[in-house]
């Protein structure tokens, strides 16, 4: 009875929800993204310069090898699509949010929609520190109430807690890894948004 209640409450959004006082986003932050895009762009220039310098010193397997470096660093660092996906889910007052990204490609014929899910917080229990399956650190992990539909397309590239694992449920037991932020963090504020006190 409670899976047919997800079913019909959890909503699909077409886009990202707007960014609201109190709201918290868990994923890589821009200031870290930035940095790493200009260090490959850095290291792109510095391959630049290395062939122009080197080219004819070098021995052929060092060239082929610059030669496809320089445009791949060039072209991860400046293309703005892939950082664009960086969040892994959004809280709020409501309830939380899961975004379903569309898979990446060189050209398509109209923008690419990605989606999110937003799951309120009646749907979403056992906020908790655990550890990722096939990870070391710490994450945050949750169970969420979703139909099969949404847990395929929202959470099929998510980690499973260790404390679930092999568990049969209709629940998602979903997982949350990586720093920054803070895995300790993130469940005090999901938490705290929980009970109703804001992040």
């Amino acid at each position: 009875m409670r899976l047919y209640a997800a079913i019909r409450v959890n909503r699909i959004l077409p886009q990202r929800p707007e960014d609201e006082e109190g709201a918290y986003t868990f994923g890589t932050p821009p200031w870290l993204v930035l940095a790493f895009r200009g260090v490959l762009l850095g290291a792109g220039f510095a391959t630049g310069i290395l062939l122009g310098l080197h080219w004819k010193a070098m021995p052929w397997p060092a060239c082929l090898l610059a030669a496809c470096l320089f445009p791949s660093l060039m072209a991860w660092s400046l293309w703005p699509r892939p950082w664009r996906y960086m969040v892994r889910f959004i809280a709020n007052q409501r309830g939380m949010y899961f975004p379903a990204y569309p898979v990446l490609s060189l050209s398509t014929p109209s923008p690419p929609a990605e989606a999110w899910l937003e799951v309120p917080w009646r749907h979403i229990s056992n906020i908790r520190l655990a550890n990722e399956v096939g990870e070391d650190g710490r994450c945050v992990a949750l169970d969420i109430e979703v139909s099969s539909d949404e847990k395929s397309k929202y959470f099929g590239a998510v980690g499973i807690p260790r404390d679930r694992q092999g568990k049969l449920s209709p629940l998602v037991f979903a997982a949350y890894g990586g720093w920054p932020p803070s895995p300790a963090d993130a469940v005090a504020r999901l938490t705290r948004l929980r009970l109703g006190g804001g992040a």
